[in-house]
């Protein structure tokens, strides 16, 4: 799931628009995380507003006063560790500069380097996406993809980046990847454009 917000003094969680809606639970299927409030992706590019706020859904909770946990995991996919949300940044981030993500296969995996801060992504279904990222899996820092960053089924886990003081800013979620070495991320921008209340929450 992606990180946490607050829209018009509701909880939610976002996570990704086209991992589909309904009734969503954890990794071992224990515990009902929420369920779709809204979303922004339709399989229809007719019916899409993917390309105006991005690829995302809002889940809520029965109890829609109470809240989801300002943290993300952080470790391997079956690691406990979490680090802190500490603020969200609600514009893009610079070309050049490297994010890390949280998938349910890959875990945290870091040094996502943005090869375009702002980009438009076409799913094949013909539908868009924008406000995107484009990055590549860059773990020896030498500008060339290492093709092993975005795997299945890590689509709508947190995008963030360090805030320098051992938490984390949060930034998007995890959307797609094109041949398997351009991944592209869902800026929490989007959210904003469609509802400017979020915050995160």
């Amino acid at each position: 799931m992606g990180p946490p917000l607050r829209v018009n003094g509701t909880y939610y969680i976002s996570t990704s628009g086209h991992c589909g809606i309904g009734t969503w639970k954890n990794g071992n299927n224990t515990l009902t995380v929420g369920h779709t409030y809204t979303t922004s992706y339709n399989s229809t590019p007719s019916k899409s507003n993917a390309g105006k706020y991005g690829d995302f859904q809002l889940l809520a909770k029965t109890n829609t006063n109470t809240y989801y946990a300002l943290s993300v995991f952080s470790g391997s996919a079956s690691s406990t560790s979490t680090l802190s949300y500490t603020s969200a940044n609600w514009q893009s981030r610079a070309q050049g500069t490297e994010l890390c993500f949280s998938g349910q296969r890959s875990g945290q995996r870091c040094r996502q380097r943005i090869t375009l801060s702002d980009s438009t992504f076409r799913f094949t279904d013909g539908s868009s996406l924008f406000p995107a990222t484009e990055v590549i899996d860059d773990q020896n820092r030498d500008g060339v993809p290492d093709c092993n960053g975005i795997q299945h089924t890590d689509s709508g886990g947190p995008v963030y980046y360090g805030d320098g003081y051992g938490g984390v800013i949060a930034y998007a979620t995890v959307t797609s990847t094109s041949l398997g070495c351009w991944d592209h991320y869902s800026q929490l921008r989007g959210i904003r454009l469609w509802n400017p209340t979020a915050i995160l929450g």
